[in-house]
């Protein structure tokens, strides 16, 4: 099956590629330096909203709870609290069926969270700051191993085969590239035939660019 049993002190996070030197960007490095400065502040404030959209976010993405963790939830229904609950039942429950998910611009890990949280079979979760991928380290490690994976990569540049996930969130993580166009051709290239891709804005004019920019991508 889908499910994957490792040694659970295996380390879950790695580097696949050589990041670029963030000092010959100018935008990249102010963002590098912001974000590896204050991971721990993001966890603790807007982290939070992101975690009010994450449902909203996979639901638009296609990632469905699988059967076999909607069965593994109701069984639990006993126990009060529902994160306690949750928790018990992704550890154990199959993965078979599930999906391939990529959550790039990962952040604290919050929709990587989500998604191995609905059963998803495999969760990759991109982000070229190590701290903040350090702040995610909880999730890998709430989620059978194998399950999340934390890649520190550059979004323009995935490290990630073509046509390899059935779904790509980018929450709220576009505005924060030096190469918005080049992400998004990544996203497309990494897409399995009729995967779905979503991104999340808090702006609707860059929305209404980013998306004039994603159909010419998927033009060429």
């Amino acid at each position: 099956g889908a499910a994957r049993v490792r040694d659970r002190d295996q380390t879950q996070c790695r580097q696949l590629a050589t990041m670029p030197d963030h000092a010959v960007d100018p935008f990249s490095a102010l963002e590098h330096r912001m974000w590896e400065a204050g991971a721990g502040a993001y966890r603790d404030s807007f982290a939070k909203v992101t975690a009010q959209t994450t449902n909203a976010l996979l639901d638009a993405a296609g990632v469905e709870t699988t059967k076999a963790m909607s069965v593994a939830m109701a069984a639990r229904e006993s126990i009060a609290d529902l994160g306690s609950r949750r928790a018990a039942a992704t550890m154990e429950v199959s993965r078979e069926g599930g999906m391939r998910v990529l959550d790039v611009a990962t952040g604290t890990g919050v929709v990587a969270d989500g998604a191995a949280a609905r059963g998803a079979s495999e969760v990759v979760a991109v982000d070229f700051s190590a701290a903040m991928l350090e702040q995610a380290r909880a999730v890998a490690e709430a989620h059978p191993s194998g399950v999340v994976t934390l890649l520190e990569g550059d979004a323009a540049a995935l490290p990630l085969p073509d046509e390899s996930f059935d779904a790509v969130v980018i929450g709220f993580g576009l505005l924060h590239l030096p190469d918005p166009a080049s992400a998004l051709a990544e996203a497309h290239r990494v897409l399995k035939p009729g995967g779905l891709a979503l991104v999340s804005f808090s702006n609707r004019v860059f929305a209404e660019k980013a998306t004039a920019l994603w159909l010419s991508k998927i033009d060429e």
